[in-house]
């Protein structure tokens, strides 16, 4: 005669303790690496609450975007995230929305200011919809012919030599792969 836990004590030391119920296995899985090189090539999504008038009550925003217009973060939904972040710290952000009509005038307002008036940190301070048309090749022209001019007039300030533009990334990646991976 034993205790339950000298018996299993017992058992452990010969090996013969194990799980004898089908158990569901956590399945490791890969996470997925895309790459956007061009417009209409990866597309990402993603779902927030804005706040309702009463109580406990929201409206759903989802969001479906180009990935090759927000790109350089990282994290769950990199690109949906951000501009969910942006969207609920402007100062003109309402805490909550009276009604679903409230929420979409806002939204149509937000979503047209953020693609055409916005410049992007990621983006080298271009809109999406310059990246997206390509019109930024053109813009970036302008930029550097502007630099060189503020270049001629005082070269001393610039101890690299001549500035030039930056022109948006060329790719973007969801879950890029580390280097030694990719070999």
């Amino acid at each position: 005669m034993c205790s339950v836990r000298t018996m299993y004590r017992i058992l452990e030391a010969q090996g013969a303790v194990a799980e004898r119920r089908q158990v569901a296995r956590s399945r490791s899985f890969a996470a997925p690496e895309l790459l956007a090189t061009g417009p209409n090539q990866v597309w990402s999504l993603d779902i927030s609450k804005l706040r309702a008038a009463s109580k406990l009550t929201y409206f759903y925003l989802y969001v479906v975007m180009d990935i090759f217009s927000r790109p350089h973060v990282s994290n769950d939904n990199p690109f949906t995230e951000t501009m969910f972040k942006t969207i609920k710290y402007m100062p003109t952000f309402p805490d909550r929305f009276g009604s679903v009509q409230e929420a979409r005038s806002f939204m149509s307002k937000f979503v047209k200011w953020c693609n055409e008036e916005h410049r992007h940190s990621g983006l080298e301070y271009y809109t999406p919809d310059d990246v997206h048309t390509g019109s930024h090749v053109e813009k970036k022209k302008n930029r550097d012919s502007v630099l060189a001019e503020v270049y001629l007039r005082n070269p001393i300030r610039f101890v690299n030599g001549s500035p030039s533009a930056s022109l948006a990334p060329e790719a973007v990646w969801i879950n890029k792969p580390k280097m030694e991976e990719r070999g």
